[in-house]
């Protein structure tokens, strides 16, 4: 699986295994079966089996699981339920990552584990987003922005959290890794979630987390550059290529081989 194609992770609760097969067909770049959150104490153990019967053989979305914290008991369930899988999902999300520690008993209990993406949902885990991007199996942070809030306080609002997703991208860009974003908490509120979109892939994330399948076009909107942006990303690719790579000036502005390159990457993201 090519996580750096993703744009949407659209969450289903385990215990609903019927709607696994309604959000692959929902258009959304990979689907996320959840076993944490979305799922009661009391149905922990029920969700569980849903592993089993995972693998969606004639599908092309990729499947990942979002299992409990590796350091509580349902997250040691969950790691006995996945060694027992004929099959892994596409990739593991481990929730409330707060040191590369935690990432590595997964791996190591999984070996070889599927791609992990690491979800930093705390102080803590923000503070040790360098190390834990730079762990070997991790090829995605993230950002659990309600978690966040509920741990220190902050408002779910632009400002507050842009510290914190700022440093959390940096991290995941230094490690040449993927940075995804949390979900938009109101499944009724398109241009929220359009909005936001567009903040965070100005920022640099590449993917963001779903709630409901109403929510997936609009971030895939969000996630698609403006026909100006791309038609002017055109025009400094041809001058670039054609100048063969000097650097020059394109509308005014000086190009060189960064923003060239910058150039191809929103050309690919507007073919999507």
């Amino acid at each position: 699986m090519n996580l750096n194609l993703l744009r949407s992770l659209l969450f289903v609760p385990a215990t609903r295994p019927e709607r696994i097969e309604k959000a692959l067909g929902s258009g959304a770049d990979s689907v996320c079966v959840d076993l944490e959150d979305a799922v009661p104490a009391d149905a922990k153990a029920s969700a569980r089996r849903v592993l089993a019967d995972l693998k969606a053989e004639d599908s092309e979305v990729p499947l990942m699981v979002r299992m409990n914290a590796p350091g509580t008991i349902e997250g040691v369930r969950d790691l006995l339920a996945f060694s027992e899988c004929r099959s892994l999902p596409d990739a593991i999300l481990i929730p409330k990552v707060e040191s590369p520690g935690e990432v590595s008993v997964v791996a190591s209990v999984l070996a070889p584990s599927p791609p992990l993406i690491a979800i930093l949902e705390s102080a803590a885990g923000v503070i040790c987003a360098d190390q834990i991007a730079r762990h070997e199996q991790v090829r995605a942070l993230l950002f659990g922005s309600a978690d966040y809030c509920r741990d220190t306080g902050a408002s779910m609002t632009w400002d507050a959290l842009l510290s914190a997703r700022s440093r959390m991208l940096e991290a995941a860009r230094a490690a040449r890794i993927q940075a995804f974003d949390g979900v938009w908490p109101d499944v009724h509120d398109d241009s929220g979630v359009l909005d936001e979109t567009i903040r965070i892939r100005a920022l640099g994330f590449s993917a963001r987390a779903a709630i409901h399948p109403r929510q997936i076009p609009m971030i895939h909107q969000g996630f698609r550059p403006a026909k100006d942006e791309v038609e002017r990303a055109r025009r400094v690719v041809k001058a670039f290529e054609e100048g063969g790579g000097a650097a020059m000036l394109v509308d005014g502005m000086m190009v060189d081989t960064p923003l060239y390159e910058s150039a191809l990457a929103t050309i690919r993201s507007a073919e999507v």
